[in-house]
């Protein structure tokens, strides 16, 4: 009897996600464990991850400016009844009013800890029932009001004001004022305690008069309150390690405390900022994985991922992990520590569409995540790095600015890297905050944050582990999109092949290349062997044919062969295949709608 094996591995459409595991064997056929900065979208492509744009060219810092302060909050506040809107931004001892070309100290003389984040609640104005006030708190200052005109004030300034707690959360419902984990240090169980504003005899809400609080539980096994949401016209509260849920009922009376209850007692809240309202439910991070809540049901969502996120994180930092929910692709995004860094330098990023995680995000560091409304009024992403700039994420093909720079080192030393020709963009603060990315020669794959530069010289924030040289080629703002497939066997892991050719369908984006890496029988990368696919319709490259194109919906798709070589590091008869797209330059971009693998059997091992 001959050998079978079938023709080809055919894939049109990607599906299944990020799924960081030891054992290929488990991966259906498109699935991943080892990619990043790429997406599966909606239409079944792989495609690279959208960039960033930087707001503001002009870095946010406290008071003692020569200090390099991480953004520590943002809120956009819309005054109710009207258009208008502002960015409220905590970076240092400061709150700002923001705008993409000016940012205005409306706080300063807060406490400056980088680690101190904020938390904010639109409400009623006590003082004018046709006005409404942003109250901001960060559990060690009183909380601020502003009202959006002038500066911000204490909101026990107030007249009348009483017992004003200073808290780490704040939340509204039903025009009362939730704040939870108080600062007393005459009570040890302040850090599980929640105290509720009131309503005047007029029935308007006073958010500077506090009466009621309750307890959850004590501050022993449970731990602190590390946040508050509202879920179905309930609070749900959020401690270290427990879920409860408050009833606030109707009225404007005293609250029924008797109706707290404890829902969770082995499950509860690690990081404060990964608590998330997605409508229906929550997700969070929890000591044990990510999870959604819908107030009765508990499920883990991150089975796989917690791998990357703590085997592979850093466990002290993880407290301070950060994300948001992308209400128009309808996606939770988590910013959290990789291994060896104090700041949230890597993301997971669920679908709750397609019920998948994507490959995880690279190449930035974030310290807060929120949302704003733009011109048009639709919701948009915003982050803030540790350098004191925001930025407005899924814009443009590049991170942080519009153009990037591609090149090749002129020269280098531990801290700088120098190319005369490239003009670097020196506007405002310049490229402070981008990265700088070494893609190949001496020194490759280092990735540096820039301090500062010229219109030839960037300096960095850290210092090269080994220092780029002329053989050395960088790209500035670029994203690294990498996918690598799973490595398949053609149904039989017996069989021993000859690999002959690859034919991918990709999107036409410009003249320019991606690189397909084909990898036999688990070879190291390095030694692997590599082709390059153009991404224009009438280009060609060295061993690769254009054999043909068509327009599928509307987009022109270029369809495309690659002819496979033997190497002195790799042959191509194996029993296993494994491809990997690339692209890290700036101004570079890549969609994959799917590829055909041909083989021909040759023996068994």
């Amino acid at each position: 009897m001959g050998l079978f094996l079938p023709p080809a591995v055919t894939i049109n459409r990607f599906t299944g996600g990020y799924r960081p595991i030891a054992d290929y064997t488990t991966l259906k056929d498109t699935e991943t464990s080892d990619a990043n900065n790429t997406e599966y979208d909606h239409r079944g492509d792989i495609s690279q991850r959208p960039g960033s744009r930087k707001l503001l060219r002009t870095r946010l810092e406290g008071s003692a400016s020569s200090t390099i302060e991480p953004i520590t909050g943002h809120k956009f506040f819309t005054k109710l009844g009207t258009t208008t809107g502002f960015h409220v931004v905590a970076a240092g001892d400061r709150l700002y009013n923001y705008n993409s070309s000016t940012a205005t100290v409306i706080r300063s003389g807060l406490t400056d800890n980088s680690n101190t984040f904020f938390t904010f609640s639109q409400v009623q104005d006590p003082r004018s029932a046709s006005d409404d006030i942003i109250l901001a708190s960060n559990g060690v200052d009183p909380i601020q009001l502003w009202n959006g005109s002038g500066t911000a004030i204490l909101l026990n300034s107030l007249t009348s004001a009483s017992n004003v707690p200073i808290a780490k959360f704040i939340v509204s419902h039903k025009n009362r004022i939730y704040a939870a984990n108080v600062t007393d240090s005459t009570d040890v169980d302040s850090v599980v305690k929640v105290t509720v504003s009131s309503f005047g005899t007029d029935g308007a809400p006073d958010p500077h008069i506090y009466r009621d609080s309750f307890f959850c539980g004590g501050s022993g096994r449970q731990g602190q309150i590390n946040g508050l949401r509202v879920l179905n016209d309930q609070i749900l509260i959020y401690t270290r390690n427990s879920i409860w849920k408050f009833n606030p009922g109707a009225g404007t009376g005293a609250l029924d405390t008797l109706s707290l209850q404890q829902h969770e007692e082995a499950v509860g809240l690690l990081a404060p900022f990964t608590l998330v309202d997605v409508g229906n439910f929550h997700i969070f991070l929890s000591e044990t994985g990510v999870y959604a809540f819908d107030g009765v049901n508990l499920a883990l969502i991150s089975d796989d991922q917690n791998t990357d996120i703590f085997s592979d994180g850093n466990l002290s930092q993880l407290p301070f992990a950060k994300a948001e929910f992308d209400k128009r692709n309808n996606r939770y995004v988590l910013y959290y520590p990789s291994s060896g860094s104090n700041r949230n330098d890597k993301a997971l990023v669920y679908d709750i569409n397609l019920k998948l995680w994507n490959p995880p995000v690279t190449g930035r560091t974030v310290s807060y995540i929120s949302v704003f409304d733009d011109s048009t009024g639709n919701e948009q992403m915003i982050y803030g790095d540790y350098r004191g700039y925001l930025y407005q994420d899924r814009v443009g093909i590049n991170d942080g600015i519009n153009m990037g720079t591609n090149g090749t080192v002129e020269a280098a030393s531990i801290s700088t890297l120098t190319d005369t020709d490239a003009m670097f963009d020196e506007t405002g603060d310049g490229l402070e905050g981008l990265t700088v990315r070494i893609v190949s020669g001496a020194g490759s794959g280092q990735e540096r944050i820039i301090e500062s530069n010229t219109s030839g010289v960037l300096t960095l924030e850290t210092n090269w582990a080994q220092v780029p040289n002329d053989s050395s080629t960088y790209t500035v703002a670029g994203i690294d999109g990498v996918f690598r497939t799973r490595d398949y066997s053609f149904g039989n892991e017996d069989l021993i092949k000859i690999f002959r050719e690859i034919r991918t369908r990709t999107k036409e984006q410009g003249n320019f290349n991606l690189t397909l890496t084909y990898i036999v029988d688990f070879k190291e990368v390095s030694r692997a062997t590599s082709a390059l696919i153009t991404l224009l319709v009438d280009g060609f490259a060295w061993g690769l044919g254009v054999w043909g194109s068509i327009r599928w919906g509307g987009l022109e798709v270029i369809r495309q062969k690659t002819s496979l070589r033997n190497t002195s590091t790799q042959s191509l008869i194996g029993t296993h295949l494994a491809l990997r797209y690339s692209n890290q330059r700036a101004n570079e971009t890549f969609s994959i709608k799917g590829f055909d693998v041909t083989a021909k059997a040759i023996g068994k091992r």
